[in-house]
Formats: structure tokens, sequence, C-alpha cells
């Protein structure tokens, strides 16, 4: 009886020792009988224990030595800093947990073996080549004193500029640098100074290289606004100006909302419509996304390099679909790279009878006899929702729109290439969605609200962009298009008509121009397109072929071409022809 008595009160022991937490452990010390090396741990923390070991290698870890880096200077810096110390840490972590891991009969016996045998962990010290190249890396950093270009500082739009001068520097040769460190690293580390490669750095681009060339238009591209919305075209001409003048070295990025952005009224920007969950809202920079997007349509001549691009949540008038770019605050941004060999200058005009136009000058290295055009191909189509509110105070013919919904879109950009107007390519640029929104109606009693909207259907039409070959270093005219008005039921923010539903059209104009080719989209009835060389397949298509631009230039005076493209009883406006449904940075998309 009384040594199952003391059976029950060990095994109450183990289960109550077995209900302390693991993490009652993790300060404690760690147990006698502990070495990491030569150096004893026993009874010490973590922190002691790294210390310790730490202060037994410091003969050699703390030991100074000079780099000589030529003409640069010279730097003193510790064996440690080079990359060379302790490199097996996660011992300490394993001497630690000994007597405090697994369930209390474990640790019982861990503890019981120290008693008797004691435990060494191996000490390792040498190199860590990741740490070296770090070092190599941030020395570079501050001391080379690499070559510079000689640079375009003022560009002309008759195609002179001046310049100003290269000159040749010098740096750190990394990858001998990082050999030479290791290779001291390894010896016994007796000499006290090390003589890094240090090589000369010569301009890519040089006076004479700019002397030689003439710049001219790469890419130009214009778009349309309307004259009348005093905010949100002061916020394209604050655009229009942050833009104008920029010049990109080779190989440079641009940022559009690095350069715009914050967007606020100390810099220069107003309140005006912008985009939000379907709706509009004011903004501070609504309209920045056709600025934007004029941007883009030249940089796509100019054919460089796109780095980020993104469409908008819905639809715009100012150019076609897949043809815009929008931006909101770091969500999206349009970025591209002077992927050229020489410096490249954007002039960005805004004419306030209503255009804005992008020209990138650069030296045109493209075959004369080489041109290319873009098409954008709508593939889908979805109208507009349809909410209705009965007011039983008006009769059954009584239909008004007091705010009209997006149709929604879906479409790509195709790039076509021609060589003395062959076609030799064609790709995909881009694909595009934009989703539609709600037309709020108010009707009397007892009338029809059985017509919801949200249809999706076929399109597959084609317009033309833009084409190479009409590209000009001066800004073109303006050609405008008025749209038809049905019947001035819009509100003042909302101006795209949507299924079923007849309301106002924008008066403004809705027309894309750009460097010789105009698109002008008007509403579901009519498209028009005024142009030398453009491409508009207005009759809707069950065909999903590869679109074929129209590239003919026999004609020498625009010519307008008016075709019905929807059904009489519906009026959806293909393009929205808002001026003022734009988008801004934040949450919302800044300015479409």
């Amino acid at each position: 009886m009384k040594k199952l008595q003391q059976l029950l009160l060990l095994a109450a022991v183990f289960f109550a020792a077995s209900l302390v937490p693991q993490a009652a452990f993790a300060d404690s010390v760690i147990p006698n009988g502990v070495s990491i090396g030569t150096v004893d741990v026993s009874g010490l923390t973590t922190e002691e224990a790294e210390a310790k070991v730490e202060e037994s290698i410091a003969e050699t870890t703390e030991k100074t030595v000079q780099l000589d880096l030529s003409d640069l200077g010279t730097v003193d810096t510790t064996v440690e800093e080079l990359g060379y110390g302790w490199t097996n840490q996660e011992v300490l972590e394993e001497a630690s947990g000994l007597c405090t891991q697994g369930n209390v009969i474990k640790r019982y016996k861990d503890k019981k073996d120290l008693e008797v045998n004691t435990i060494s962990y191996d000490l390792e010290v040498g190199t860590d080549e990741e740490l070296v190249t770090a070092y190599v890396e941030a020395l570079k950093e501050e001391y080379d004193e690499p070559a510079e270009n000689a640079s375009i500082t003022e560009l002309y739009t008759d195609g002179t500029f001046t310049y100003s001068s290269s000159k040749s520097g010098q740096v750190i040769d990394e990858e001998a640098a990082v050999e030479t460190i290791l290779a001291w690293l390894d010896s016994d580390m007796q000499t006290t100074t090390i003589s890094l490669s240090v090589v000369a750095d010569e301009p890519t681009v040089t006076e004479d290289d700019l002397a030689s060339v003439t710049y001219t238009a790469l890419g130009s591209y214009s778009t349309s606004f309307s004259a009348g919305n005093t905010n949100r075209n002061g916020n394209l001409k604050n655009g229009m100006s942050k833009l104008d003048g920029i010049i990109l070295q080779p190989g440079e990025t641009f940022s559009m909302q690095d350069t715009m952005m914050p967007y606020t009224a100390a810099n220069g920007w107003y309140e005006a419509g912008t985009y939000s969950n379907g709706t509009t809202v004011l903004s501070y920079g609504g309209g920045i996304c056709q600025v934007t997007s004029t941007l883009y349509n030249a940089v796509l001549l100019a054919e460089l390099e796109v780095n980020e691009r993104h469409p908008h949540s819905m639809s715009v008038s100012y150019v076609p679909i897949s043809a815009d770019a929008a931006v909101s605050g770091t969500a999206k941004d349009f970025k591209f790279t002077n992927s050229t060999d020489y410096p490249i200058y954007i002039h960005a005009t805004y004419s306030s009878g209503g255009t804005l136009t992008v020209t990138i000058y650069g030296v045109e290295t493209r075959a004369a006899n080489r041109t290319i055009t873009y098409v954008s191909e709508t593939l889908t189509k979805t109208t507009a929702k349809i909410s209705y509110t009965v007011d039983s105070s008006k009769s059954s013919s009584y239909r008004v729109t007091t705010s009209s919904g997006h149709t929604g879109y879906t479409g790509q950009l195709w790039k076509y290439v021609y060589v003395d107007g062959e076609l030799q390519s064609k790709e995909v640029v881009n694909t595009s969605s934009y989703s539609n929104s709600t037309t709020y109606v108010t009707v009397g009693s007892g009338a029809d609200t059985s017509n919801t909207g949200g249809v999706k259907s076929d399109v597959n039409t084609t317009t033309t962009v833009s084409n190479s070959a009409d590209v000009k270093t001066q800004e073109e005219e303006t050609t405008t298009e008025e749209t038809t008005t049905e019947e001035t039921t819009t509100t003042e923010e909302q101006t795209q008509t949507t299924t079923a539903e007849t309301t106002t059209k924008n008066s403004e104009t809705t027309t894309t121009k750009n460097t010789g080719t105009t698109t002008t989209t008007k509403n579901s009835e009519t498209t028009t397109t005024k142009n030398t060389e453009t491409t508009t397949t207005t009759e809707p298509s069950t065909e999903t072929t590869t679109p074929e631009p129209t590239t003919e230039t026999t004609t020498t005076e625009p010519v307008t071409e008016t075709t019905t493209t929807e059904p009489a009883t519906e009026t959806t406006t293909p393009e929205p022809t808002s001026e003022t449904t734009t988008m801004d940075s934040g949450e919302e998309e800044s300015g479409n």
C-alpha cells in the first residue's frame, strides 16, 4: 500500500510538471556541462553565451585591415565587416533548448544525462560569401565615380538641342574585388592592406555622338476635350506642364505617378470628376488619365518599352477601347523605359481650344520603309444595368433618366508592322476589360420596368488608333465632331446613354485625335471615322478572326463614313462621351 502511494505521488509530480508551458523555460539559462568550442557556456543566457563566444574569436574578427582603392582612396575596415565570423550560431538555440523541450520525461532524462556526460558543440568560423558581396556593393555605392554621359539639356521642336559634356570615371571591379577579399580571408590574414581592382568607366554617349544625330518626332498623339469644364481642364493643363520638357536618358524609366503626385491643391490640382466604385465623385487631379492616355499612345508610336499600364475601370471617350492608360495612387501607374540608344525628349502641349498633344523626340533608327499601325478591337459589350424609381403622381408614359450608367466592354489592342506596305507581323499589345454601371430612371405608375439592362453581346469591331506613317513634328489641327442630342435628361456629371433609355448625348466633342488617324465614336447609332488611314468595322460580327487594318492612302481629303451599328430600338453609346467622368488618385482612378 505504501509503495502504491509513492507511485501515485510520483505520477502526480510528473503530471503537474507536464502542465507547465514550455514557454516558461524560454528565459532559462543553458544547463551546466555545455560548451561551444572551447567556451564553457554553462549557466549563461543565450545573449550572454553569444557574447562570450564572440569574445573568444575577437582577436581575429576585430583585426583591422586597409583597402586600397587606388585613386578612389583608402578604406579602413575589420575582418568581421568584410564577412568573416561565427557561422553556426544556430547551436545557441539548440543549447538553450536542452532540458526545456519535449515532455517531462524527456526533459528529466536530458538533465540526468548532463550530470554524467558534458555536451560540446563545434564552433565554426569562416567567410560568408554573400556578406562579402554585399560589402563590396556598398563600397561601390560610396566610392565609385561612374562616367557621365553627354546628355541633352534642352531640345526644341525644330530638332536642335543643347547638351552637357561627357566625363570619364573609374569604378571598383566588383567581381575582382570579391575574389580578392575571399582569397585574403582564406589566408593567414597577416598582411594589413588589400589592394582592390579599380577600372576605367567610359561614357557610352559623348558630345560627338550627339553632335552627329538629328532629332525627330518618334511618336505623336493628340486627344480632344471639352473647353467648358474649368476644373478638369485646369488639371489637364497642370498635368501637361509637368510632363513637358522631360528628358529621359537611355535605359531610364519614367513613372507617371512619381511625376504627378501628390494630388493636392498645393501641387496645382483641382477637384474634378473621378471614377469610384462605378460612380463619379470629385477628387483632386480628375482628368489626369487623359494626359496619361495621350502619353501612352505617343509611347506606343515611338515603340518604347512599356513597363506598366492599366485600363480604366470603365470606358472613356477620348481614346478607343484598349488605347487608354489609367493611374490610381500606388495601385495603378504608367511606366515606360527609354529603350533607345539616345536621350528622348517629351513635348506636351495644352490647347485651350480642346486638344492635348504629346510628342516624343529622339533619334530615328527605324527603317524608313517600315510603318506601324495600332488597331483597337472591341470584342463584347454589356449594356448598363437599369434601376427604376416609380413616381405614382406621373402617368405610365412618363420616363426620365436621372443618371446614366456606362456600357461595359472587353477589347484588345493590336500592333501591325508593315515594310513597303506589306504586313510583316501582328501582335496583341494589351487586353482590357471595362465594367458597366447603373442607369437610374424615374417612371410613372404602370410603366414597363421589365428591361433591367446588363445584356452582354458580341461586337467584334475594329478602329484604327494610330499610324506611325503620319507622325509629324508639329501639333496637328483639332478635329471636332458634334454628338447627337436626343433628349436632355442626363445629369451634369454623367453623360453616357444606356440601353433602352433615351438620354442627352454630350454635345461636346468625343474625337480621338492622333498622329494622322482621328477616330470619333459618337453613339450606338452612328460611328464616324475621319482620316485617310482609318479602319472602322461597323457591323457586328460573329467571327473572331484577327482584325486587319486598312492602310490605303490614295484619298487626300478626310473621309467621313456614317454607319448604323445598333438596332433602332437601342440607343446605347459604345463609348462614354463624358468629358467630366474622370478619375483621380487614392482609391479612385486618377481621371478618365
